[in-house]
């Protein structure tokens, strides 16, 4: 995810950055995630809902184990913790700049 989809993604899920830009940067990291996770439940969620309307009583699906299913292989990210945290705080002074 670029600079540009975090704060769209902050934005559109709280409104206003104000707050996380007075954490610090591991606390705004989490809340950057946990935002990602949120929105990531919730497209999930939506599709689910697309395909629920053609599931019959033979293939239905719990939300819960569509959520369970991959749905495609992710690849696990090669960066270390201090590189994760250097562009959080890269993310974080842009929004300073911005604001």
């Amino acid at each position: 995810m670029d600079e540009v989809e975090v704060i769209d993604l902050l934005l559109h899920r709280y409104g206003s950055i104000d707050y996380i830009l007075e954490m610090g940067y591991e606390g705004g990291v989490e809340q950057i995630l946990k935002a990602y996770e949120k929105e990531t439940e919730q497209k999930q969620w939506d599709l689910y809902l697309m395909r629920y309307q053609h599931m019959t009583k033979n293939d239905f699906v719990p939300f819960s184990e569509f959520m369970q299913k991959p749905a495609q292989k992710a690849s696990a990210s090669t960066k270390t913790k201090e590189e994760i945290l250097e562009d959080a705080e890269m993310i974080l002074a842009s929004f300073r700049k911005a604001g």
